[in-house]
């Protein structure tokens, strides 16, 4: 098992960056959907193991990208047999979400960094079984802005909702 040291721009390894594009393919195919029960364990182990200068083996990266995948299907089971697949669901590019000529990247990054954080915490819930699924839809949410978001005043409605779960 070996673990990256290779980090980028965001201080990010690609084996997390896999991680963070494919829970933004989960979080897009979400949208405006329930979240189905088993999506909140996926979907905080992965945030939290995706924190800037943290490590993740390779091994590890592909066991929540496939968990991550497994989910989406359940969310939205047509895309996976799609004849004509959008790409509304697919999985962030790595290029996309490390580009820095948008003005996007340091708010984008402090919301994953953000996003991250509080995924440790909640993740203790999960396994108290004591999941909020409004935490968890705002998390949903908040990781589909990541990808989605095309200015940076989008993000700030987010910052805000994260900075209250510490209240």
């Amino acid at each position: 098992m070996s673990l990256s040291t290779t980090t980028n721009t965001s201080g990010r390894t690609p084996e997390q960056d896999a991680v963070i594009c494919a829970l933004i393919g989960l979080a897009r195919a979400a949208e405006a959907k329930e979240i189905p029960a088993g999506t909140a364990p996926v979907l905080f182990a992965a945030l939290a193991s995706v924190a800037p200068g943290g490590s993740l083996s390779s091994s590890a990266a592909n066991d929540l990208v496939e968990q991550i995948h497994r989910q989406k299907s359940i969310v939205s089971p047509d895309c996976a047999a799609c004849p004509s697949p959008c790409g509304r669901t697919a999985d962030f590019l790595p290029k996309d979400l490390n580009c820095t000529d948008n003005g996007l990247f340091e708010d984008r990054n402090r919301l994953l960094a953000e996003l991250s954080q509080h995924a440790k915490e909640e993740w203790k819930r999960i396994l108290a079984e004591q999941e909020d699924p409004e935490i968890t839809r705002l998390f949903m949410d908040c990781v589909f802005m990541a990808g989605y978001a095309y200015e940076k005043e989008l993000f700030a409605p987010y910052f805000e909702k994260l900075a209250a779960l510490n209240d």
